[in-house]
């Protein structure tokens, strides 16, 4: 969340709270279809994978023995949940919300059958 917030949201506070009031919407309404209650892990690895995207440079020393590229970081933790037989449903969750939000906020605009349409632009009134 530091990095996101300090990089790609700097300056910007309430684009940062409504990405996240959207994340949150999101994981919200589908989570209990998928048997999630808590939603902690969700919303770290939407953070961590639209930071990625956005940092595709920024380079990650993982515990000091091999270095990936930021976007490939949730896919790391995603494969060790896999490895360690932990629940990864709250993990791919959070990507396709992270995927959801970095879509109509990045690509989607700049296609340009959409002219340029952002439905994800922040409200005035935050």
């Amino acid at each position: 969340s530091k990095y996101l917030e300090k990089s790609v949201f700097r300056g910007n506070s309430s684009d940062y709270l409504y990405f996240l009031l959207i994340s949150i919407l999101i994981l919200s309404c589908i989570g209990p279809f998928l048997g999630i209650v808590f939603m902690s892990n969700s919303i770290c690895f939407t953070m961590t994978y639209y930071w990625g995207r956005k940092s595709k440079n920024t380079l990650i020393n993982v515990a000091g023995l091999f270095t990936l590229r930021a976007p490939y970081l949730p896919w790391f933790y995603l494969t060790l949940s896999l490895l360690w037989d932990i629940e990864f449903k709250h993990d791919l969750l959070g990507m396709f919300v992270g995927h959801l939000y970095f879509f109509f906020k990045d690509i989607l605009p700049r296609i340009t059958k959409s002219k340029g349409v952002d439905l994800l632009k922040t409200p005035e009134f935050l």
